[in-house]
């Protein structure tokens, strides 16, 4: 398998049979309603043999202030693909500085997980992406996992910066993870925000993708990003629930 050459019983069903087991039950803990911006983005890429390209998993996953949950992740998966010759290899990315340094610290896994400060929409990250992407042969992210990042993007940037976070995050990927809040996280959200500094999120009530973020988020994973579904798995105890969708085109 080379790089952007990937046939489609390579990554589809490698990904998404391990995806489909994914306890609704992981150890997540539900402030993370609460979590700044992060995303979490994994790629698949090779190691070579003395017989040729032995394909391998590679998972870059871009990690919150709850570094754990990318740890839990990459055992996870570790163990879930444990049949195929895997090596997962998470990046870690978040806005916040000090939560990527503070996950640097406790990162059992240096060799596969890796944690960058950046903002994913911006320009900037463009490169850090790019320079990952090719350090693994590949054009393009095997999965790229959200948790409970879309409300923050927005909340801060408002429909036309949710869409345009999807539409990269799409376009860098074969399958896409996204776990939405809720709309009473988003009220729950502004209250703490009003509590705390005495001010609304400024693009608040200019929303018109409001009341039902899984909808909406799925109708631009389908309607902008050219993405299908693959499954939806069932609520947690916080009634959330975890997208998982793939691109359309191969």
């Amino acid at each position: 398998m080379t790089t952007g050459h990937v046939p489609q019983r390579g990554i589809s069903p490698f990904i998404s049979s391990a995806l489909s087991k994914l306890d609704p039950h992981l150890p997540l803990n539900q402030d993370r309603c609460y979590w700044p911006v992060h995303v979490r983005i994994e790629v698949k890429g090779r190691k070579k043999s003395g017989s040729g390209p032995r394909h391998t998993g590679h998972r870059c996953a871009a990690c919150p202030a709850k570094e754990d949950l990318t740890f839990v992740l990459h055992d996870f998966l570790q163990t879930a693909l444990s049949s195929d010759p895997a090596e997962i290899s998470l990046l870690g990315v978040d806005l916040d500085p000090i939560l990527i340094e503070r996950a640097r610290e406790r990162n059992p896994r240096p060799d596969r997980i890796i944690f960058e400060c950046l903002d994913f929409l911006s320009e900037d990250s463009n490169r850090t992406l790019e320079e990952h992407l090719r350090r693994h042969e590949k054009l393009r992210f095997d999965v790229v996992f959200c948790f409970s990042v879309t409300m923050w993007i927005h909340l801060n940037y408002g429909d036309k910066g949710l869409v345009e976070f999807l539409r990269k995050a799409c376009s860098l990927t074969e399958m896409i993870v996204i776990e939405p809040q809720l709309w009473k996280c988003y009220r729950n959200a502004s209250r703490r925000l009003r509590r705390s500094k005495g001010e609304d999120f400024p693009l608040l009530k200019t929303l018109k993708l409001t009341g039902d973020p899984t909808a909406h988020i799925e109708n631009i994973l389908t309607e902008s990003c050219n993405f299908r579904r693959v499954t939806v798995t069932a609520d947690n105890e916080w009634k959330r629930r975890l997208l998982i969708y793939e691109s359309s085109v191969r």
